[in-house]
């Protein structure tokens, strides 16, 4: 066993009286409980906790006050904002020195603000589904100057996409910095995002092989769309129309490229959580009659989620096997030292983005 010591001094904007807290992805560091695994004052500001991993484990962790509002912000060398999880794999005993100089909820707005036009539709309903949710629709930089109509993205988990606030963990995917800079840079043609807020119903939904997973289909289908369509100047064919989304939303979107490859024809899967499905998925594509659909797929993982990577990987197997090819109709991609967080699909979102709506 390795013997991992965490040393957290507490000191500028961030003083303030405890309990502090490390939460993490380990049972010894709460499982991601904000507020169970207290750290211990040793002197005055700095504060302690000493864990044992085995060789080769993952560790990822917060420093927090009790909530993920509540979570620090650290100095160098792990600044930056939003805050980070410290991530890493053991391979040897060692020590961590932090310090955190404030707290989540004491930044300002204006250190991570949204780029760019964002309109919010609240409590859109689908008589297909039993939650109402918001919608979030970003529109490209050119949207008010012009008449012509654009692609569009949609999008899932619509609320962790654009700002860091909306999003449960207070990461977002940056969807509106990384498009705008393409965009600028002339990288990209512009696009419309609609992000789709999740529900209770969430890991449902995002199976097609589930009953909710079907509904959530024809809501996307004979309902969003045709709203965005009307609301919206959209180009609204196949050819312009992609769909996006990470862990189960990789999947959802990957299926609903797969089955309706007439309303999308390019799958964005990030982080897929395709053995949800039970390998369902791998069999349909195996036993599939039909010629070579009309979609192009993007498949990533990281580094730090190997789960999640071998799925990947397998889907590529079955694709290329298919009769995909890579670079033409097929991208993949691994994020070294990557994890399974919004901050890592933040960190390759414009990969998938120049795959699909290059100039």
């Amino acid at each position: 066993m390795l013997e991992i010591q965490v040393n957290v001094r507490i000191e500028g904007e961030a003083s303030a009286d405890g309990p502090f807290f490390i939460s993490g992805n380990l049972p010894q560091l709460g499982n991601w409980n904000a507020r169970k695994v207290r750290l211990q004052q040793a002197d005055g500001d700095l504060y302690t906790f000493n864990f044992a991993v085995e060789a080769g484990t993952l560790v990822e962790f917060k420093i927090t006050r009790g909530s993920w509002l509540r979570q620090g912000v650290y100095g160098e060398p792990f600044e930056g904002f939003p805050p980070s999880n410290i991530a890493f794999i053991a391979e040897e005993s060692e020590t961590i020195d932090l310090s955190v100089i404030n707290w989540y909820n004491q930044v300002p707005d204006r250190f991570d603000p949204v780029i760019g036009n964002l309109v919010i539709h609240r409590g859109f309903r689908s008589k297909w589904l039993r939650f109402s949710r918001r919608l979030f629709v970003w529109l490209p930089p050119s949207y008010g100057d012009t008449t012509k109509r654009f692609p569009v993205l949609y999008m899932h988990d619509g609320q962790n996409l654009f700002d860091s606030k909306t999003s449960f963990s207070i990461h977002d995917w940056k969807v509106d910095e990384v498009a705008t800079r393409l965009i600028k840079q002339k990288k990209i043609n512009e696009f419309i995002v609609v992000g789709i807020g999740n529900s209770r119903d969430r890991d449902e939904e995002y199976d097609w092989f589930r009953p909710l997973g079907k509904a959530y289909a024809k809501f996307m289908i004979s309902e969003l769309k045709p709203f965005i369509d009307r609301k919206y100047r959209t180009l609204s064919d196949a050819a312009n129309t992609a769909i996006m989304g990470s862990s189960s939303g990789g999947m959802i979107s990957f299926q609903l490229a797969w089955n309706y490859p007439h309303i999308f024809s390019m799958a964005g899967c990030l982080s897929p959580a395709f053995f949800v499905s039970k390998s369902k998925l791998y069999k349909v594509i195996k036993s599939d009659p039909k010629p070579l659909k009309p979609v192009k797929f993007y498949l990533d993982a990281g580094e730090y989620e190997p789960e999640f990577a071998e799925a990947a990987d397998k889907m590529k197997a079955h694709l290329l096997k298919f009769g995909y090819r890579e670079g033409r109709d097929l991208q993949t991609q691994l994020g070294k030292k990557q994890n399974h967080s919004e901050e890592a699909w933040a960190r390759r979102i414009h990969i998938p983005l120049k795959f699909f709506f290059a100039r």
